[in-house]
């Protein structure tokens, strides 16, 4: 999939109902993905108190699921921001997108009054305007009809996660995996999805594979989660971002890593041979010669430097 170009989502301060959801698409994009190459000024992501949230005035679909919505931002988190205008002379943020997600979080807040988690909302804020003048910088500025599209193209029901979608989701995921709490909760949640049929029978792939059941998506199998994870491990972050942007598939990035292991293995051993050969040539000129002070210091300095290889070799 190409990568949006956000000069092209927001270059008309006006558009016929036709091309409305068009550019809506474009920007629920950036909104929600978090990618903003190219464009001029970036979105603002902020963490709004709930308090000064407040629903859109017009609002045509149900809000449904609510209980189970809740459910999985308490186990999973709030993996995308809500979509709010900020209203400067009021002083709050009005939801374009995100209302099932707002009412969830109030009803958790509702809940668990003290828990910080849930008493600011991480939040993509833009400002509505007619002036052409702010129109022309890119984001944070739209028009009141891309704000229209947008609401109307993030509300539609049983929306289908992108692949892109689907990578940053389970980063997100594997970065939590360091909590135990947190896998704790996986592994219940999974057991009773019946993704393991014990507790104690799980990995990081059948977890993801438990929170993945609660969404729509395409194009990721295990076995993709699994190569996947390999390139989590690797440490190459700029591959994970590739893969977000649409530049690389997660085959070809999990390749890149195997090639790389690879060359570097070759790296490691290549010279073995080579140093066994003389090792063994300075064995048997050893039997036959007496060595000098000198000689024998940078002999021991050899031997010296060899161990200490040899001991971070062990340890790591």
């Amino acid at each position: 999939m190409p990568k949006i170009n956000i000069n092209s989502a927001f270059n008309q301060t006006s558009m016929a109902d036709d091309n409305r959801k068009k550019a809506a698409n474009n920007a629920t994009s950036f909104l929600t993905s978090g990618v903003f190459e190219n464009d001029k000024s970036k979105l603002d992501v902020k963490s709004v108190p709930i308090e000064k949230l407040r629903p859109r005035e017009t609002n045509e679909f149900e809000q449904t699921g609510i209980d189970k919505l809740a459910q999985s931002i308490r186990l999973y988190g709030l993996i995308n921001p809500l979509s709010v205008v900020y209203h400067e002379e009021e002083d709050v943020y009005i939801i374009s997108s995100g209302h099932r997600r707002y009412l969830a979080l109030k009803q958790l807040h509702e809940e668990y009054p003290n828990d910080d988690t849930y008493k600011h909302i991480d939040c993509a804020v833009y400002e509505v305007t007619t002036d052409r003048f702010k129109l022309a910088q890119g984001l944070p500025y739209i028009t009141p009809e891309q704000e229209e599209g947008i609401y109307r193209d993030s509300n539609l029901e049983n929306r289908q996660l992108t692949y892109s979608e689907v990578a940053r989701q389970i980063r997100y995921l594997v970065k939590k995996f360091d909590d135990e709490d947190y896998v704790d909760r996986l592994r219940a949640r999974a057991k009773e999805q019946g993704v393991i049929t014990r507790l104690a029978d799980y990995n990081k792939t059948k977890l993801i594979l438990s929170v993945l059941s609660e969404s729509h998506y395409d194009g990721w199998k295990t076995e993709t989660i699994r190569q996947y994870l390999k390139i989590v491990e690797s440490g190459q972050e700029e591959l994970l971002d590739a893969i977000e942007n649409n530049e690389m598939t997660v085959y070809a990035a999990y390749k890149k890593v195997v090639l790389d292991a690879n060359q570097t293995r070759k790296r490691k051993t290549n010279r073995l041979p080579g140093l066994k050969k003389k090792v063994t040539e300075f064995a048997r000129e050893a039997e036959t010669r007496k060595y000098t002070d000198q000689e024998l210091n940078q002999i021991q300095e050899l031997i010296s430097t060899l161990q200490v290889i040899l001991d971070a070799n062990k340890k790591s």
